[in-house]
């Protein structure tokens, strides 16, 4: 960015007039937002406009990084540059050795779910809880939204019609994840059963995942370390409970994976059925339409090259820039055949009617919300009444988080609350979006721009119990952890040591009952 004599270069900075001038006016309408928020919020404190103003802040920094990775992939494929993540140097794993690491993975995730089983009946054991370990293990992993899917893969969702309010609300759970365990639970005679071995198998599947696409777009040590990173994140335990998070997460990797090998059709069914599965599933259409648009765009770079190349009798080249040598007899160029862009413009158009099929999932379940109350969207009407729950921004959530954590904490009674709820949420919002400035540009621009997405619509909620649950679902939250300390072994090892004994108390805030959701 600067000359010999140290002043700024002012080629490269025309080149990023465009990513400057749209960073500007997003972080514009970003602070507009904040100003309206800001007057209408009620009980202002300082503490609560300092949580926002500096999550605010953040997301900004993110937003900025993301820009201009983007600008920079584009700038290449606008020269019909292929992406690159990987060092030069960096040699691809064997195949040999990818299968001994995916089988020592797969070991690895099941003896961390029959420990984390475990630990959690030692503490139950230890609190002075009796009766048999089969029951005792069906009460702790049957709670908090497990039991809504156990039910609904069971018995279906319940009608307006009905007077049991609690079961007629359960339509807001989306019906992905309960439609398999109802299916395996049919099979087995048992759900709870079922439930627990979805929850696995996927978050097995998650894991391996989430190595193939690491490894092949950084190395082995970060894919490793991904995956290491994915056990020890706070909340990891929920990926082996009978809820959507393993299954929503391997059905978004799965989809990534196959968009990687231009596996088009099935990478569709699988965002179709993560959005299926949780509403954050459709933003995985997201990567779908930047990669096509970027091939799209390279091809289209290339293409051109091409044809200019044909009207240069002396040289010839392929659409990739590979000279092809004159034949010294013949004295012409060797003929290569006209460039078109018919295949490229097909392949878009089926890309975009891949992410129409992504979106289906979603219109699915809007189906079912009408097929059931009459109403596609009757669940917003009962996540408005029965849990106050709407789309709000999430510098509000941490205003209003921060806020109830410093009521909570002045009560004794409350400081449990205090720390598992609200403290974790505030855990989620900031380690999350400062793991986006740290990290985010190491990232590709289709996962920098998935994630302010995802993190935007997760934590917009007007009345957030779930925070690091949803975060933990976040695909890119381990890649970001895992990647990048080629010369920082030693704070790699520290930053997971600290993970790992987070995740420890907030195993036992879980076991406890403190308002883990």
């Amino acid at each position: 960015m600067t000359e010999g004599n140290g002043k700024p270069d002012k080629k490269v900075l025309r080149g990023v007039i465009p990513e400057i001038v749209i960073s500007a006016v997003l972080c514009v309408v970003l602070v507009v937002l904040f100003a309206g928020w800001a007057k209408t919020y009620k009980m202002p404190t300082w503490y609560s406009f300092a949580a926002a103003g500096i999550s605010l802040a953040l997301f900004m920094v993110a937003l900025v990084s993301t820009v201009f990775v983007t600008g920079r992939e584009l700038r290449n494929a606008c020269k019909g540059l292929p992406v690159k993540t990987r060092g030069d140097a960096v040699v691809g794993t064997s195949s040999g050795r990818k299968l001994k690491d995916i089988l020592i993975i797969l070991a690895v995730v099941a003896v961390f779910a029959l420990a984390t089983v475990a630990t959690v009946e030692l503490i139950r054991r230890a609190n002075g809880v009796g009766g048999s370990i089969s029951s005792s293990v069906r009460y702790i992993w049957s709670a908090l939204d497990s039991q809504h899917y156990l039910y609904i893969a069971e018995n279906g969702y319940t009608p307006n019609t009905s007077e049991d309010f609690g079961r007629v609300v359960e339509i807001v759970f989306f019906p992905g994840y309960p439609f398999i365990v109802s299916l395996l639970g049919k099979l087995l005679g048992d759900y709870f059963a079922a439930g627990m071995l979805v929850s696995f198998l996927a978050f097995e599947g998650a894991a391996v995942l989430l190595y193939l696409i690491v490894e092949e777009e950084y190395s082995r040590q970060d894919a490793i370390a991904a995956v290491a990173a994915l056990l020890v994140t706070p909340g990891a335990f929920f990926f082996i409970a009978p809820m959507t998070e393993s299954l929503f997460l391997a059905l978004t990797l799965a989809c990534i994976y196959c968009i990687k090998k231009k596996y088009y059709f099935p990478a569709a069914l699988f965002g179709a059925y993560a959005a299926f599965t949780r509403s954050a599933g459709v933003f995985v259409a997201i990567i779908f339409a930047y990669e096509a648009l970027t091939d799209w765009i390279a091809a289209f770079a290339n293409y051109r090259k091409a044809k200019k190349r044909l009207k240069n009798p002396a040289v010839a080249e392929d659409v990739n820039g590979d000279e092809n040598e004159v034949a010294e007899n013949a004295g012409t160029a060797r003929k290569i055949p006209a460039p078109s862009m018919i295949r490229p413009n097909l392949i878009l158009a089926v890309c975009v009617l891949m992410c129409i099929v992504i979106a289906s999932g979603l219109l699915g379940y809007l189906a079912v919300n009408y097929a059931v109350d009459g109403d596609p969207f009757i669940f917003m009407k009962y996540q408005r009444e029965h849990w106050n729950q709407n789309l709000g921004f999430f510098f509000g959530t941490a205003a209003y988080c921060i806020r109830y954590a410093v009521q909570y904490f002045k009560n004794p009674d409350q400081v449990g609350k205090a720390v598992a709820l609200w403290c974790m949420n505030l855990f989620a919002i900031f380690g999350s979006l400062t793991l986006l400035c740290v990290k985010g540009r190491k990232l590709r621009a289709p996962y920098l721009v998935y994630s302010l997405v995802y993190l935007a619509f997760s934590l917009g909620a007007t009345w957030l119990l779930s925070g690091t649950r949803y975060m933990v679902a976040m695909f890119t939250v381990p890649v970001m952890l895992g990647i990048g300390y080629e010369k920082k072994r030693v704070g790699k090892q520290v930053l997971f040591g600290l993970l790992a004994v987070l995740s420890v108390v907030y195993l036992i805030m879980f076991v406890r009952r403190w308002q883990v959701w």
